[in-house]
């Protein structure tokens, strides 16, 4: 068989690898498979059948990819939002990521990038590294628009990503993680600047 047919093989693998990942529940341990990739790669080189060697480098594509896209939400799941701050209200400050797009029950949904968090003063137990960086909100009320501002700062209520479980259907949070997404939630109002220390406005609106 020709490498480039082996090469397709692989990137089959590493694609079904990154699939497999995003539909599991739960985000198998990272260290065991880093421990499991090179079994396949051994035999790879010990194999003598056209066959068993494609086979073999189907596998280390799957364990690759699988390896990757775990390590890509691991990496995820440390920014998401801490379990100690949801349902609190919290001011932010950021810019649209995305368009703006009417939901349900006259919502206003759309992607928040953070640009900083303005904890109560006092409060050193996060800082922004600690904290996502990239936010799914609901706005309701009559001050929801589609035409918000595109620097803003919200008073936001918060909750982990999180969604229904669906094997049939839609993986809401699933979609979450793929997406970047930290924490879900609502806004509750948009925030004067005069409300924030002066420092802080005069380096949002930079």
């Amino acid at each position: 068989m020709s490498g480039s047919f082996m090469a397709r093989v692989g990137l089959v693998g590493f694609a079904c690898g990154v699939i497999l990942l995003y539909s599991l529940a739960v985000l198998p341990p990272l260290h065991w498979l880093i421990s499991a990739t090179p079994i396949p790669f051994v035999a790879i080189l010990l194999a003598r059948s056209p066959l068993f060697r494609a086979v073999a480098v189907l596998l280390a594509g799957g364990i690759v990819g699988l390896a990757w896209a775990a390590l890509q939400a691991d990496g995820r799941q440390q920014s998401v939002l801490p379990t100690t701050l949801e349902g609190l209200e919290l001011d932010v400050s950021g810019y649209l990521c995305d368009v703006p797009s009417e939901g349900s029950f006259g919502s206003v949904r759309f992607a928040f990038c953070v640009t900083q968090w303005h904890l109560p003063e006092g409060d050193s137990t996060f800082s922004d590294e600690d904290l996502p960086d990239r936010l799914r909100l609901a706005w309701y009320g009559d001050e929801a628009t589609t035409r918000p501002g595109h620097r803003l700062i919200l008073t936001v209520a918060l909750k982990r990503p999180h969604g229904a479980v669906n094997p049939e259907g839609f993986r809401y949070e699933s979609w979450l993680y793929r997406k970047g997404f930290g924490a879900t939630g609502t806004v509750r109002e948009p925030v004067s600047y005069t409300h924030l220390r002066a420092h802080e406005t005069r380096e949002d609106l930079v």
